[in-house]
């Protein structure tokens, strides 16, 4: 059974609206910070710390630091499994996924569906955890007892149930590639008001933050170690936080849980390239004494909105401000970059309020974050001009929030579609796919671009991602298209893996970096293109290629 020791009860602080979840890598806790009134320990080198916020400063990244205030994370949307050649395998290794476990954390599950039963009418279900319900609302389900009546959860109505339908997608996908995979599910809880409400996230739109995500990974881990089984983890959320450089505290995290023997991790690219969020911007900074101008950024905003924000990172030691102009030319430049600043301009023809807060990111480089608010953001062009201070690589990018998460339309005029990739798939060990049209075999237009920031492959490989059909709520036949179908179709393909790998024993030691190598050698690629490139990584998953070349 799930030792429960290790998920004690802790619903007041968990659920509660009036405290704050604060992340501290490593356990460290910032010296700005005070200890916490309680506190949840994820693994070894990650907790989060619980505040009341009536006793705390309202949240801002001058008041706590950037790494420790949860980002929120969004759902990535949603011929294909013969296409990845998948019947090809099962056809002549007898492959079926049997004896791995495959961990979803993502929106729940419908337990009515049939591909969740084996032929014998038993569960393919081996635990839920329900965090809508609770800290400890989870069981495992006994072994071959079906869903009903052999849990303290399960059986009860609307328990670990799916209400959106991209959690039950996913799983109808790992089915197809591998019937008799058994499943850890995962219901997410939704973010907490006041990190959507600090985010500007619309009220409608699903939102997760990235202390649950974490919790809900190790509890995925902790099934299959007391089952001894291998786990195929299936990562389909995203956002534009971050530097893009695989750094960041879910990224460093999916790193080490992707490197543990018998564990693969698979993470969605996301659907931003078409989107228009990303923009990169070059500049040379001094040259023979005089200081080069800045480079123009002009966003558009379609109407008046609640508000949004936006990211500028530039790798250390480069330094770089902002002067921020309005749509009627009203124009503020802060003309200090030092970091952990702040600065605060009202726009009063617009009534908009909007904060610039300098930091220095990372626990290895220190890299520029400019984090700037748009508060009651009027509707027009707004025009950043960004300036170079102390400037040597001279290069630095600009991302919005990812769709969805933004009340309304806000883009770059002049954006790049290359480095779009969300977070965490740029993370180095975990398998990021994007998704690609099997008909025409053409890339999925707005599949997530690598490479990332600091230049690393990804995506490893695209599979299918556009018109891929599955089970939705109740049954009803579904065609989704994103990287999210990508994802859980690779995420079958390695449960196939881990069968014959470790539970046939053909080859024991597997982890992410490895089944990644191993499906990169199979990969299908056209004549006409050099590998690996920004859209395609290494190509398109060819499972069965990948036993031939193995």
């Amino acid at each position: 059974m799930i030792r429960k020791k290790a998920w004690s009860s802790m619903d007041d602080f968990f659920n509660s609206e009036d405290y704050l979840d604060i992340i501290i890598p490593n356990l460290e806790l910032p010296e700005t910070i005070e200890p916490p009134e309680e506190k949840r320990i994820i693994d070894d080198e990650l907790g989060v710390f619980y505040y009341k916020r009536d006793n705390q400063a309202p949240l801002t990244d001058q008041s706590y630091p950037y790494v420790v205030i949860p980002r929120c994370l969004g759902l990535l949307g949603i011929k294909d499994v013969q296409a990845a050649g998948i019947p090809q395998v099962r056809q002549t290794l007898g492959l079926t996924g049997k004896g791995v476990l495959v961990g979803l954390v993502d929106t729940g599950i419908d337990k009515s569906a049939s591909f969740l039963r084996d032929e014998f009418g038993k569960t393919k279900l081996m635990a839920i955890w329900d965090q809508t319900k609770g800290t400890d609302a989870y069981d495992e389900i006994l072994s071959g007892g079906g869903v009903e009546g052999n849990s303290r959860y399960v059986s009860e109505e609307g328990y670990g149930n799916d209400e959106n339908g991209h959690g039950t997608y996913l799983a109808s996908l790992v089915d197809q590639v591998a019937p008799e995979v058994s499943f850890v599910v995962v219901k997410l809880r939704e973010a907490k008001r006041y990190l959507r409400e600090y985010y500007y996230i619309p009220e409608q739109e699903p939102a997760y933050q990235e202390n649950h995500i974490m919790e809900g990974i190790a509890f995925c881990q902790s099934v299959a170690r007391e089952k001894g089984m291998p786990l195929a983890l299936c990562m389909a959320l995203g956002s534009n936080n971050g530097s893009h450089s695989g750094s960041g505290t879910l990224s460093e995290y999916l790193n080490k849980v992707a490197g543990i023997w018998g564990q693969v991790v698979v993470v969605a690219t996301g659907n931003e390239a078409g989107k228009r969020h990303h923009f990169f911007g070059r500049t040379s900074g001094q040259r023979n004494g005089i200081q080069e101008g800045p480079v123009e950024v002009e966003i558009n905003v379609e109407r008046d909105m609640t508000g949004f924000y936006l990211e500028t990172w530039a790798g250390a030691p480069d330094l770089y401000y902002l002067e921020i102009i309005s749509p009627s030319g009203k124009s503020y430049s802060t003309n200090y970059y030092r970091s952990d600043t702040r600065h605060q301009y009202y726009y009063p023809l617009e009534g908009t309020t909007v904060t610039i807060d300098y930091r220095s990111v990372g626990r290895n480089r220190g890299d520029q974050l400019i984090f700037v608010r748009f508060d009651r953001a009027k509707a027009g062009i707004w025009r950043i001009l960004v300036y170079p201070g102390n400037v040597y690589g001279g290069t630095f990018h600009m991302w919005l929030p990812m769709e969805g998460m933004l009340e309304s339309d806000v883009y770059f005029l002049e954006a790049n579609p290359q480095v779009t990739l969300t977070m965490p798939s740029a993370a180095q060990t975990p398998i990021s796919v994007g998704a690609y049209e099997v008909d025409n075999n053409a890339i999925f237009i707005n599949s997530g671009r690598g490479y990332t920031a600091e230049g690393r492959v990804k995506p490893d490989f695209v599979a299918s991602g556009v018109n891929v059909p599955g089970t939705w709520l109740e049954g009803e036949p579904y065609q989704y298209t994103g990287t999210s179908p990508a994802a859980a179709i690779t995420t079958g393909a390695v449960a196939l893996v881990l069968q014959w790998g470790v539970v046939l024993q053909n080859r024991k030691y597997l982890n992410s970096s490895n089944v990644g190598n191993f499906l990169i050698q199979g990969c299908k690629r056209d004549l006409g293109r050099t590998y690996p490139n920004d859209l395609w990584g290494y190509g398109v998953l060819d499972l069965f290629q990948s036993f031939l070349e193995s």
